[in-house]
């Protein structure tokens, strides 16, 4: 009687044992999703800080298990190293663009009336009734890409500059933290309050999405400074007027996969339609050129090791993320389709290969 009574109180205590986890998990997942839609816009700014911070992290996580010392210390000298050299290479590019810069802002209005007189002469020739102008271009870009017009994106510089350092900070410090951290420290943590069922495949996602995010972002600084350079180069030789701060721009815009280089060539087509329709046709063959090196040569080799996403999901997602988180959301949305990724293996496509191969 009283091992039968024994076994039953250890049966009832191991059912409350699963059963306490998986009610937290459910109560933590309701109070996030409740914050999330309550407080979107903070939400917005921690979800995307916390993914930058966690890429940032990743990339330089192979630097920091090299440095000697405590992790803390390890942590801060490869912050430091990156600012560092990040700063360096940005005083250099400052340097050599100023006087490129300077030339371009001062002749800006010529250059934009230019450009709007060649834009309202194609659309005439193609019997286009409106008034077609650089800004409207700029309006239509925006609401396409981020649901919201440029002047509502940017409603003055002061603000946008203060949000831009404060979320680079946000994600320095963050990342800085997380390297202090032993790998898997706060995703085991956050991993604890999931159901015993479900905390393997949540191991697997968080390992497999590590080096994802970062050959991601190393991937993509390294194709920004090639492509500037085959800009710059490609350019240089045609001869296109404000050829540095276009190729600078190209570079920039390989951020935002698939409408950067088509917003590089619009801008590239605008500047160039003002020296005459040879420059034209020369910027659309150094933009195939281009083009043709990063998709051949420069992706391959750079994102071998990062899972790849298919051209037609990253434009359907790159819209939806732009369209649900605004600018940032265009530059994050790769890393952002990782993540879900990362989850939809182990939890969905993995779990049905495993069903169907045992009904087989």
């Amino acid at each position: 009687m009283n091992d039968r009574s024994s076994r039953a109180g250890e049966a009832h205590g191991a059912a409350t044992a699963v059963r306490v986890p998986s009610l937290l998990a459910l109560a933590v997942a309701v109070i996030v999703l409740f914050m999330a839609f309550r407080f979107f816009a903070a939400t917005t700014f921690v979800v995307l800080a916390m993914l930058g911070a966690a890429s940032l992290a990743a990339a330089l996580r192979p630097v920091a298990d090299r440095l000697p010392g405590p992790p803390a210390l390890r942590s801060v000298g490869t912050l430091a190293l990156t600012l560092v050299l990040l700063i360096v290479l940005l005083g250099g590019t400052g340097w050599a663009l100023y006087r490129p810069l300077h030339r371009a802002i001062q002749q800006l209005p010529d250059i934009l009336q230019r450009a709007d007189d060649g834009l309202q002469a194609l659309a005439d020739r193609v019997g286009y009734a409106g008034r077609l102008t650089t800004r409207e271009l700029g309006e239509m870009a925006g609401q396409l890409l981020t649901g919201e017009s440029v002047a509502r994106l940017l409603p003055d510089v002061a603000g946008t500059i203060v949000t831009v350092v404060l979320a680079v900070a946000v994600v320095v410090i963050g990342a800085m933290y997380l390297l202090s951290l032993r790998p898997g420290f706060l995703s085991g943590k956050a991993i604890s309050l999931l159901p015993p069922d479900r905390q393997d495949p949540a191991r697997q996602a968080v390992a497999g999405l590590q080096p994802q995010l970062r050959w991601w972002l190393i991937g993509t600084l390294i194709r920004m400074v090639a492509v500037g350079l085959a800009f710059g180069a490609g350019y240089g030789i045609i001869g296109l007027e404000f050829a540095l701060p276009l190729a600078t721009f190209g570079g920039l815009a390989e951020s935002v996969a698939v409408f950067g280089p088509m917003i590089t060539l619009l801008l590239s087509l605008l500047i160039a339609a003002t020296q005459g329709w040879g420059m034209v046709v020369g910027v659309t063959v150094v933009y195939i050129v281009v083009q043709t090196l990063e998709t051949y040569a420069i992706t391959p080799l750079v994102m071998r090791r990062a899972v790849h996403v298919p051209p037609i999901v990253t434009l359907f997602t790159i819209i939806f993320w732009g369209n649900v988180f605004g600018a940032a959301g265009l530059i994050l949305a790769i890393p952002l389709d990782l993540a879900i990724w990362a989850l939809l293996k182990p939890f969905v496509i993995e779990k049905q290969a495993a069903e169907a191969g045992h009904q087989a």
